[in-house]
């Protein structure tokens, strides 16, 4: 509270007494002009201790140190009262017209307004002021603009980075470069001229639109190089899947602080067998190489070769031994629905469909499936009456047709793939089902061990039924 007095007295001494002998503020108003010629600015300043010592004829040093009761005691009530009031109300209103875009020579009004009924010993009042001691702006040149820029470079050379700002403003710095640097190298900075009146307030003027200002790169600390060697000797690709949608596993050998970094292979999941991808650096470790002090010596990374990878063919005519494979189903499907005394089938070919690399979907399965041919059935049963009795469609087929150097299948290897829709599936959406788990329609024609090409219906309808007739009679 005692604060709260002291500066209630000292904005009220600048306000309160009015009447015979009142003092006019504005005598104990003082301006400062800053900036440049044409650009200049102004604040003020009220010296109120003298203000207060003058009109009331009271010293600040005599109050600093006493509490509000002890101040009212050492001043009569009114004048106690006085000074408070015009204090707490908010003191003087100054104003200062213009206060900005100043020159030499201008002319400015310092008007002070309070509450006069307040104050018995101060009054209102304005005062002229004559603007002077404003600097000449200086003229902007090359040098001058290479002050006002920072170009701090930072990082490994080789890995450097430059941070490039303006210190004033009015004025922009862009750099031609700013990553991927090495010591020696060249950077040309170029700094604007972006606004000519903010430019002229902190001093300059400028004839120029834009000033180059050129820079080589030093200071930039000597990296340690991680070799593509030592990738390759400590970063071990293990190879997995089909050729033609292989995928890589690495395992990272380093025993020192590398052996935290995570590497990857380009085109993951498209490996082929024979082909070359490149071990790269994950984004998200480039940064913590660089924190160890190290750059890679290829960061495009490090070329290997892509192997063991096991071969299914991309497509179904691939496999040489295609006619093969697809009699083996066609045997399959005959012989378990084949007519009997009390069952008649009759069983329709609508097409076969190839798939390299699936997703095993099944309630046991665990990850891919490759290689996989069915044929796509449509089964009829009737009674020996020859009454419809039950109508559904299949696939049939084997999975895991793993291609040898001659690019036939080993048939001692694959196994049984069926699946059959009970809920209604027409045939048309058998294919759609087919075809959105990625299956491929195989031509009508398909050639056989010999290379020779067999001609097929895509729809062969086998009616055991006839069949069995006539084997009655």
């Amino acid at each position: 509270m005692k604060k709260v007095l002291l500066a209630s007295f000292t904005l009220l001494l600048s306000l309160s007494l009015y009447g015979c002998g009142k003092k006019d503020v504005t005598e104990y108003i003082s301006l400062e002009f800053n900036g440049v010629d044409g650009y200049g600015t102004t604040s003020y300043d009220v010296d109120h201790e003298k203000l207060m010592e003058e009109a009331y004829d009271i010293k600040e040093e005599d109050f600093k140190d006493l509490s509000e009761d002890e101040i009212k005691e050492k001043l009569d009530e009114d004048t106690f009262k006085e000074l408070r009031s015009i204090g707490m109300d908010g003191g003087l209103d100054i104003k200062v017209e213009p206060d900005e875009k100043l020159s030499n020579g201008d002319k400015v009004k310092v008007t002070v307004d309070f509450n006069e009924d307040d104050a018995k010993k101060i009054k209102t009042g304005e005062k002229e002021f004559e603007v002077k001691g404003l600097k000449e702006p200086e003229k902007l040149t090359k040098e001058i603009a290479k002050d006002l820029v920072s170009i701090d470079v930072s990082g490994l050379s080789g890995e450097g980075y430059a941070d490039v700002s303006s210190n004033t403003n009015g004025l922009s710095a862009t750099a031609s470069k700013q990553d991927k640097l090495k010591n020696g190298d060249k950077i040309e900075v170029k700094v604007n001229v972006e606004d000519e009146e903010e430019l002229a307030r902190e001093g300059y003027t400028s004839d120029k639109k834009s000033f180059t200002i050129n820079k080589e790169v030093s200071g930039l600390e000597e990296p340690k190089v991680l070799s593509s060697d030592d990738i390759k000797k400590h970063v071990i690709p293990k190879f997995k899947g089909a050729s033609g949608s292989g995928t890589a596993e690495l395992e990272n050998t380093f025993s020192d602080e590398l052996s935290s970094l995570r590497f990857t292979v380009e085109n993951n999941g498209e490996l082929e067998n024979g082909e070359k991808t490149k071990i790269i650096l994950e984004d998200d470790y480039k940064s913590q190489l660089s924190s160890m002090g190290y750059v890679m010596e290829d960061s495009e990374g490090v070329e290997v070769e892509v192997k063991d990878l096991t071969d299914y063919a991309s497509k179904a005519s691939d496999i040489k031994n295609l006619d093969s494979v697809l009699r083996m189903i066609d045997e399959k499907t005959k012989e378990e629905y084949k007519s009997d005394d009390y069952k008649i089938y009759k069983t329709v070919e609508h097409g076969t469909y190839y798939n390299q690399t699936r997703e095993d979907n099944s309630i046991f399965g665990d990850g891919q499936v490759h290689g996989t041919l069915v044929k796509l059935y449509e089964i009829t049963i009737s009674d020996d009456d020859g009454e419809e009795t039950d109508k559904f469609n299949i696939i049939r087929g084997y999975k895991d047709l793993e291609l040898d150097e001659d690019k036939k299948v080993n048939v001692s290897k694959i196994e049984e793939y069926t699946n059959k829709y009970n809920d209604g599936e027409s045939i048309a959406t058998v294919k759609d089902l087919l075809e959105g788990y990625g299956y491929e329609a195989v031509g009508n024609s398909s050639k056989n061990e010999d290379g020779n090409e067999d001609n097929k219906d895509s729809d062969k309808e086998d009616n055991s039924k006839d069949e069995d007739e006539n084997s009655k009679e």
